[in-house]
């Protein structure tokens, strides 16, 4: 572990604050910032320490970091921020909490391009947790109707395509629009249709038809 650490750090550019976020040295990032180190710093691949906290899953590094200063909302070189990571890469409903509660911000980051926030854990959601990770999102203003910027998807767009019932309620009972389009002009049943999870689409049109079931 501790030869791998020094060639990640030498090549990835990490500072003592990395290393210490990186190893989850509580001590180490105290005595750091009780020093003064730049507490929002950048490693080579754009990386603030929030994104190794976030990665690691370590609340109280976390913690530390933005009860010192930390800036919830920065990306790195992917356009990802600690939010992100915490919700699609290592999901962590106690970190996510965390991150939101500082003011993490659900919508993209600068020049994000592929699906935003809340598309990608739609497509995520498999089980339960999942679901409470959704709740979180709007419980913090996560739009249900929100689009990613090449196809105008919605989370109800990507729910239909993964063919799952539950995310399919539960977004409706959101306020998911059943009727909105793709910039391909098709709705949520019709990409249900298109990739074949007939259950998912049967469930939408009865679901339209008779919103009292809901």
């Amino acid at each position: 572990m501790k030869n791998y650490t020094l060639i990640y750090s030498y090549y990835i550019g990490l500072t003592p604050l990395h290393k210490a976020t990186f190893l989850g040295h509580k001590n180490a990032i105290e005595e750091l910032l009780k020093n003064n180190v730049v507490i929002n710093c950048i490693d080579n691949l754009g990386r603030y320490p929030l994104h190794y906290a976030a990665l690691h899953k370590d609340t109280e590094s976390a913690s530390l970091l933005l009860k010192n200063g930390a800036n919830v909302n920065v990306y790195d070189d992917f356009h990802e921020s600690p939010l992100y990571t915490s919700v699609i890469r290592r999901p962590f409903l106690p970190m996510i909490d965390l991150l939101l509660s500082h003011g993490a911000t659900v919508t993209s980051g600068p020049n994000q391009i592929s699906l935003c926030l809340l598309l990608e854990a739609t497509l995520s959601a498999r089980s339960a947790s999942d679901i409470e990770i959704l709740d979180l999102l709007f419980r913090k203003g996560a739009d249900v109707n929100t689009t990613d910027l090449i196809g105008l998807r919605t989370p109800l767009h990507i729910a239909a395509m993964t063919g799952n019932s539950e995310v399919i309620v539960y977004l409706i009972v959101k306020g998911a629009d059943l009727n909105g389009k793709t910039r391909a002009g098709h709705t949520p049943m019709d990409i249900a249709l298109m990739y074949r999870n007939f259950e998912a689409a049967q469930l939408i049109d009865l679901l339209s038809k008779e919103p009292c079931l809901i």
